[in-house]
């Protein structure tokens, strides 16, 4: 924050599932986080990123409980995006959309962490998002 950014991209959530941090833990602390970038520069523009998975790998077994973590951590997320106006980046809905165009082993080659394509996938949405949060005048 020393370096006064103009924004500030969060993408955090998966870490927090796997190691079972509880859901009011996490919302509490990432709260506190976005408190102090904005109270340390209140222009910052803020971009939340929804945590994201698929049934790949290891995260094949137990899917539907796994998916279930990371959608609480989707909402906690977008809770607060919307209380602190930051732009909200839904990675979860287009990796499961470009599952209709490819097998998800093609996007994500773990269940949680993005091949090359799956990366290309995120950095698109992700400017399609900023961009209509934030238009160029």
């Amino acid at each position: 924050m020393e370096l006064k950014p103009d924004v500030l991209s969060i993408l955090i959530g998966v870490n927090d599932q796997s190691h079972d941090v509880p859901l009011d833990e996490y919302e509490r602390t990432y709260d506190e986080l976005v408190t102090q970038a904005k109270t340390a520069n209140p222009k910052l523009r803020l971009v939340l990123c929804e945590a994201f998975t698929l049934p790949v790998g290891k995260r094949k077994d137990g899917y539907e409980a796994w998916r279930a973590g990371i959608q609480a951590r989707q909402d906690v997320v977008a809770k607060l995006a919307a209380k602190h106006d930051a732009a909200l980046v839904r990675f979860q809905p287009v990796f499961e959309a470009a599952c209709k165009v490819a097998p998800a082993e093609h996007w994500i080659w773990d269940g949680v962490h993005p091949t090359y394509s799956g990366h290309q996938l995120m950095a698109e949405e992700w400017e399609r998002t900023v961009r209509t949060k934030w238009p160029a005048p």
